[in-house]
């Protein structure tokens, strides 16, 4: 019947929206769509299905940390924050500007992937979006990168405006890399039509694997006024969410702009330990892997 249908789905929404009514960052998406429909299901008498991980070992879930170096991004936080995620076992995606050299970074980015994180290439740190630019432009601007790619190593792509277009993507795959610009929703980015794929797992595009950002910025949490216990809160639960999800968890970070870029005389910011905890808490959870975004993108389907 499917007026009953209707109806399950509606009471399902509805269950949803009272668990977390300001649950902004995964309302509207294709995977909630999906939740929404199985939790339907479930509810009509079917089975819960066996679903295929993505991940190696049978994890649950995917998480990926990855960090923005800006120009104010300093060598000590580098430093810092990798120790932080080497002590737990972690490592992390670092993406760099390719044709402005990072200066005094150079060192750390070294020692950093040797230690086995990865470097990626940061597409428009300064001036326009990259995405909004002529095939030729985009093709110049990764030329110039050329040297950074093969120094060390890249695989990956990121706009820190939060933006791709398909010319974009397709230059992407002729230096073979993979997409991590665009976040699974995100209601602050400008009206355009890739400012949110409303997933969040890897996925392909004419070939090219796609990685959304999964986490909600510490820049947009800090926007909001939100306190540090409310952003922990967050964290968790959208955290929470990608798992049931089957997902990937993606942290991203902008250092000189938001998580590592106010830092007190005294000691680290408080966004430093709130990112601490957070790593403390994805290391005591068994069903999560913890990787790079450049082994999420191979196991993109």
């Amino acid at each position: 019947d499917r007026s009953v249908d209707r109806r399950t789905l509606k009471q399902r929404r509805s269950e949803l929206e009272a668990k977390d009514p300001e649950s902004w960052f995964i309302a509207k998406g294709q995977d909630s769509l999906r939740w929404l429909i199985r939790a339907s299901l479930l509810a009509a008498g079917a089975r819960e299905p066996v679903r295929r991980s993505l991940w190696p070992e049978n994890k649950k879930y995917a998480v990926c940390l990855t960090h923005e170096l800006g120009g104010t991004s300093r060598r000590q936080w580098i430093e810092e924050v990798a120790r932080l995620e080497e002590g737990r076992g972690f490592a992390s995606t670092w993406f760099a500007s390719g044709d402005t050299p990072p200066g005094g970074r150079t060192d750390s980015l070294d020692r950093a992937r040797a230690r086995g994180h990865e470097v990626g290439l940061l597409g428009d740190l300064d001036g326009p979006a990259l995405a909004f630019c002529s095939d030729i432009a985009i093709r110049r601007r990764l030329d110039r990168s050329e040297h950074f790619i093969r120094r060390w190593e890249v695989r990956g792509f990121r706009s820190s405006s939060s933006i791709s277009s398909a010319i974009l993507r397709a230059i992407l795959g002729e230096f073979e890399l993979y997409d991590s610009s665009i976040p699974d929703i995100d209601p602050f980015s400008p009206a355009v039509a890739d400012r949110g794929c409303s997933c969040v797992h890897p996925y392909r595009i004419n070939g090219i694997p796609v990685i959304p950002s999964t986490l909600p910025k510490p820049g947009i949490l800090t926007a909001l006024g939100l306190s540090s216990e409310e952003i922990t809160e967050i964290w968790g639960e959208k955290n929470r969410w990608i798992k049931e999800m089957g997902g990937v968890a993606v942290f991203r970070s902008q250092h000189g702009m938001d998580l590592f870029g106010r830092r007190s005389k005294t000691g680290p910011s408080r966004w430093l330990s709130l990112y601490e905890g957070f790593l403390d808490k994805v290391q005591d959870d068994g069903d999560a892997w913890i990787t790079t975004a450049a082994a999420v993108a191979d196991r993109c389907i």
